[in-house]
């Protein structure tokens, strides 16, 4: 852009010299100085403010980032919560539909239709497919039910 080097700086000292003479320099420079450092203080202090204007608008959409985020991050948690329960739920009311919908043919049976005792003991190839304790259980209520 603009550069000043060391020769212009001597020429433009020489012609101050003889325009201002040597009682009114000093008093000219130390203005010049004060200018200066004005100037120089006056855009820092711009630069500076721009800077945190920068950095504020940064943090401002960080933040607003962070919220949609969270947002989405809400809204799938939601999601992942509610289907499953919805899922649940459905196959709670396929279940209940289905035992509503046997209810009646098992009602409609007669207590004939059921044998009138239980036999003294469970056919060892039965014994095996119950589940573990089901079987002692089974023998324990006939053996306190028996008379």
């Amino acid at each position: 852009m603009f550069e000043v080097g060391f020769s212009e700086l001597l020429v433009i000292a020489v012609v101050a010299l003889l325009v201002l003479g040597p009682e009114r320099l000093p008093k000219a420079a130390r203005m010049a100085g004060s200018f200066m450092r004005k100037a120089r203080n006056s855009f820092e202090s711009l630069k500076n403010e721009v800077e945190r204007e920068l950095e504020a608008e940064d943090l401002k959409k960080r933040l607003s980032d962070y919220e949609r985020e969270q947002i989405k991050l809400n809204e799938l948690i939601t999601e992942n919560i509610h289907n499953p329960m919805q899922a649940a739920n459905l196959a709670l009311e396929n279940l209940a539909n289905e035992v509503n919908a046997v209810a009646p043919l098992a009602e409609s049976r007669s207590a004939d239709a059921l044998p009138e005792t239980l036999p003294e003991t469970l056919p060892e190839s039965r014994v095996e497919t119950l589940p573990e304790g089901l079987a002692e259980s089974i023998e324990s209520t006939r053996a306190e039910a028996a008379p």
